[in-house]
């Protein structure tokens, strides 16, 4: 019980520390544009965040199994040509997006057996399974995009409606990141996830089917990589073969940050981290910075919040503690 008491109060630190730092980045973007704190601009980097905290959502789920996946965003590219073409073939968005989907499924699933059951290196091995699915994209259209049947077939609603003012896709994420929350903190199947993170080993002795789960782990962030860029695609009214290339930066940066405020990949971490790239996107873009500003501040983030992932601030309290203990004690001796 001390025990966990001292991870929580060393997790508040931190977590102080982060909203600091929002709280901050945010101040510092009213006082250079006064627009920032608009509710169009506000409304604005909830789009913005949205599709980032998504993507990142997904790679969660393999990142708390202690696996890498460097296909997700190939993935998306194969998935959302998938879903294009079905619409230009005249289908309906619905089944259209179940089918791109699936697509991305398929990857996931072979991304799982690789890795859980023949133990493939994973970064190696999503690599050259994701270098596969995106040349696969390109055998819809040859290198095209696809345009028939986008605008009167009604995909582009995806983007464009609301739900009490709210767009569609931020609803969408919120939805899918209370589902993630109750599967990795409130069940049985979150601390199996978490179990082989730790130890795949000891929780294959606890009777736990450590393969099954790093295949669900895998076809997770694949089925969320390609809605991702379904959605995207929706917004472009088009289906562009390397739309969904830009997803991996930002879903890496999410996690990392999170894994820097809770010591671990969590859901509520991961949308932590997406929230302060996307502020920081956005105030870039309300002042008409270039993109490669933006591709800057996000590797240095990345890179900061591996090395503040690094950082034992438990140990460092403790340590604070013991000399201060020691100080007092000295002065009585």
């Amino acid at each position: 019980m001390v025990q966990r008491r001292k991870d929580i109060s060393s997790e508040l630190i931190t977590l102080g520390v982060f909203c600091a730092l929002q709280i901050g980045i945010m101040r510092v973007f009213t006082v250079l544009e006064p627009r920032f704190m608009s509710v169009d601009n506000l409304l604005g980097l909830l789009n913005l965040v949205a599709p980032m905290a998504l993507v990142g959502l997904g790679l969660t789920f393999v990142a708390v199994t202690g696996y890498a996946d460097m296909s997700f965003h190939f993935v998306s590219c194969f998935g959302g040509m998938t879903m294009s073409h079905m619409i230009a073939q005249g289908l309906s968005p619905l089944p259209a997006i179940l089918i791109g989907g699936g697509a991305g499924a398929a990857f996931g699933v072979i991304n799982g057996v690789m890795i859980g059951k023949f133990k493939l290196p994973d970064m190696v091995a999503t690599l050259g399974l994701g270098a596969i699915a995106f040349g696969m994209a390109y055998l819809y259209s040859g290198g095209t995009q696809i345009t028939d049947h986008f605008n009167d077939s009604g995909i582009k609603l995806l983007y464009t409606a609301r739900v009490a003012s709210i767009p569609l896709p931020v609803v969408l994420t919120a939805i899918a990141y209370a589902v993630g929350f109750i599967v990795l903190n409130r069940s049985t199947l979150g601390r199996r996830f978490y179990a082989i993170g730790s130890n795949a080993t000891a929780a294959r002795f606890s009777g736990v089917r450590v393969e099954r789960y790093v295949i669900a782990a895998f076809v997770i962030c694949a089925v969320v990589a390609c809605l991702t860029n379904i959605i995207k695609m929706s917004a472009l009214a088009k289906g562009e073969i390397e739309a969904g290339l830009m997803w991996l930066m930002p879903a890496y940066s999410a996690v990392f940050v999170g894994v820097s405020v809770f010591k671990k990949p969590t859901v509520m971490g991961t949308f932590l981290g997406a929230l302060l790239i996307g502020t920081v996107q956005k105030g870039f873009l309300l002042l008409g910075k270039s993109t490669y500003v933006m591709e800057l501040v996000m590797g240095v983030l990345l890179i900061v919040s591996i090395v503040v992932s690094r950082i034992d601030f438990k140990e460092i309290i403790r340590r604070r503690r013991f000399r201060a203990e020691l100080a007092a004690g000295g002065g009585v001796s």
